[in-house]
């Protein structure tokens, strides 16, 4: 909700139109008068009185409060905007000759090729190569390459890179000649926004009371971590019924969900919003790998480096969230998201997905994520 608010020269002109209707002789309203001066005195003071209702209605009301304000207004009901994630993935660390053992350390950043995305190592015990003795990860002799993960320094979205963009070693590594990263990295998304913030405050309220569905699908909202959920409630896994059974379906962007991300959200179920006697479960939605084949054609000044990029990109982008759990793929679509990808395409043809050319189906529990991308240039 707005004010309605008129501007300066409005709220003269309607002074002006008000006194000649009201007061006989009065209409001399040239510039330099009295009669003019007063009424431009009473206008600016008017846009101004405007101007401070609408600041406190900003800072006052859910639906017209933003960025900070809007956060303070949620405070009171201790309802916080969920925070930016950093990306994350394996780097392969490689080198030529391995006749002796090298030593990768925590905090060893890495960068893209064009520098503007840096990342670092991080500590993971179940990962064969960590050495707890040396709190590091350590490449035995005879180990030419070892995949170690990292994560984005900075959160937010622009740490989902393409595969084999990191390729810059920043800190000194001895003994690795290449790095690079085989797969893209995922699990990067800005701060929430305004709008989904306002959104979630329903399910918020309800979820207060628990044992409700808008409750359990609070907790798949609100959880760290999670991109996109589905709830469903009376039916098995498998899509069977059984009443008294409720599961949510979650996933963290790259379609194939960690361990840790599901417990994390079967602990919130069970433990804040569960009746009792109710059984239920969380899951991880499984990806099923969207393989494009197209021929795409160019203009004169187009480059097709950057058409492949640009295309690998915009898929990417298409079916990150808020693309959801269960949606299908129409085939049409894709041709869109083809064109819009790079201004230098001038034909989209011989489009395949999946081996086929019709939509691709929405499956119950699974989400589409990006799979091999091939682009025949014409």
């Amino acid at each position: 909700m707005s004010l309605p608010v008129k501007s300066f020269d409005q709220l003269v002109n309607d002074q002006v139109t008000a006194a000649q209707a009201f007061a006989n002789g009065v209409d001399d309203f040239s510039s330099g008068t009295i009669e003019l001066a007063l009424i431009q005195a009473n206008a600016d003071m008017g846009v101004w009185l405007e101007y401070i209702a609408n600041y406190v209605l900003s800072l006052t009301r859910f639906a017209t409060s933003s960025g900070v304000e809007l956060d303070t207004a949620y405070a009171q009901f201790q309802y916080r905007r969920l925070p930016a994630l950093a990306a994350s993935g394996d780097i392969l660390f490689s080198r030529m000759t391995a006749n002796q053992a090298v030593q990768i350390n925590v905090d060893a950043t890495l960068k893209t090729l064009n520098n503007l995305q840096t990342f670092t190592v991080i500590e993971d015990t179940t990962n064969t190569f960590w050495s707890p003795l040396a709190n590091a990860y350590i490449i035995p002799i005879g180990i030419t390459s070892a995949l170690i993960p990292a994560r984005a320094v900075v959160p937010g979205a622009d740490g989902n890179v393409l595969p084999n963009t990191i390729t810059v070693i920043a800190s000194p590594i001895s003994g690795i000649d290449t790095v690079t990263n085989p797969l893209s990295f995922a699990g990067g998304r800005a701060a929430e926004s305004d709008d989904n913030f306002r959104a979630r405050f329903p399910l918020y309220i309800s979820y207060l009371a628990r044992g409700t569905p808008q409750a359990a699908q609070y907790v798949g909202a609100s959880t760290p971590g999670v991109a996109r959920f589905r709830f469903y409630e009376n039916q098995t896994f498998a899509g069977a019924v059984q009443h008294g059974f409720f599961y949510l379906v979650i996933d963290d962007g790259s379609g194939n969900a960690p361990s840790t991300l599901i417990d994390a959200v079967q602990a919130a179920v069970t433990a804040t919003v569960r009746p009792l006697a109710v059984y239920e479960s969380v899951y991880s939605a499984s990806p099923i790998l969207m393989n494009i084949s197209v021929d795409v054609a160019l203009s004169s000044t187009g480059f097709q480096s950057t058409a492949l990029t640009a295309i690998q990109t915009a898929i990417n982008n298409y079916l990150a969230p808020p693309f959801q759990i269960d949606q299908g793929v129409p085939y049409s679509r894709v041709y869109q998201v083809i064109y819009d990808a790079y201004s230098q395409i001038t034909d989209v043809t011989n489009l395949v997905l999946n081996g086929g050319t019709s939509d691709l189906p929405a499956v119950l529990n699974e989400v589409y994520v990006p799979g091999t991308l091939t682009v025949n240039f014409i």
